[in-house]
């Protein structure tokens, strides 16, 4: 460029990324909170018909130690809780036969709230102050099926001759 000469740049991105969430619940029945999960779990057979295309594989598998055994599992679903901030992802292992599980140690790592005074219903506070009240089952903390999760997921758009044109890939935000 000479001086004087002005340059435009147009930078248009080979991907481009946009976040929405589904408004029907993506996950049936009631799901565990739980402080003795290191991750959220959704059962497979828990999820879906429809949502069960947003299930997306990861490289390098999870290894869980359960009940029944170690189990692998290279197969994630993001969720979101309804009326929640859409980025605020809840990233789910997905499993084969599992109940559905809401890890406490997770949530707190991103801003939840859990409290369980005594003689008191527990509940879930979120980054925005909403509050969950949680159900009881013999010790156990539930979040009712009426709090729905929905999915979260990402629809990619591939620059081809400045054209955006939707990929179906299922990626990770």
């Amino acid at each position: 460029s000479g001086a004087g000469s002005s340059d435009v740049v147009t930078c248009v991105p080979d991907v481009l990324a946009l976040g929405a969430v589904t408004k029907r619940p993506a996950v049936q029945g009631n799901v565990i909170v739980d402080t003795g999960s290191g991750v959220h779990i959704v059962g497979r057979r828990n999820i879906s018909k429809e949502d069960k295309n947003f299930i997306y594989k990861v490289q390098k598998p999870l290894s869980l130690s359960t009940a029944n055994g170690t189990v692998l599992s290279r197969k994630w679903l993001d969720l979101c809780l309804e009326n929640q901030n859409p980025s605020s992802v809840i990233p789910a292992c997905v499993l084969k036969d599992s109940p559905n599980v809401l890890s406490v140690g997770q949530l707190c790592q991103q801003g939840w709230k859990f409290i369980w005074d005594r003689f008191e219903q527990p509940r879930l506070i979120a980054p925005n102050k909403e509050v969950f009240h949680l159900s009881v089952h013999n010790f156990v903390p539930y979040l009712s099926a009426k709090d729905q999760l929905t999915i979260r997921y990402q629809l990619e758009f591939r620059n081809d001759e400045n054209f955006l044109i939707p990929d179906r890939k299922s990626t990770r935000l």
